[in-house]
């Protein structure tokens, strides 16, 4: 609305409009938050942690605790324990072979 056409007193009219601006401010903060929030923080789940590399200045920190922090750098989840199969995938025998004695004994 422009100041000559408000119906209300031009102060009033001042106010609204810089209600709006700041509305139409916090909405499109709040949506930019919402949009790079998975880029700012991430969140170390029970029984991983997470290694990170800072962009800054290249310092490797650990994060072992769940938790939320703070990420700027480059993360990597590692699991707190695991379990390692060398035959999975392969179709290996695991009976064993077992030579008969007694006939060269007799």
């Amino acid at each position: 609305m422009t100041r000559a056409s408000c119906p209300v007193s031009s102060e009033k009219c001042q106010c609204a409009e810089r209600q709006a601006v700041v509305l139409v401010g916090v909405v499109a903060l709040v949506l930019i938050l919402y949009v790079f929030s998975k880029q700012i923080v991430t969140y170390v789940e029970s029984g991983s942690y997470q290694v990170k590399q800072s962009w800054i200045n290249g310092k490797v920190s650990a994060m072992m605790a769940p938790g939320w922090y703070v990420k700027l750098g480059d993360i990597y989840t590692w699991p707190i324990a695991e379990t390692f199969y060398f035959t999975k995938g392969r179709t290996v025998s695991l009976t064993l072979q077992v030579i008969t004695v007694w006939s060269f004994i007799q």
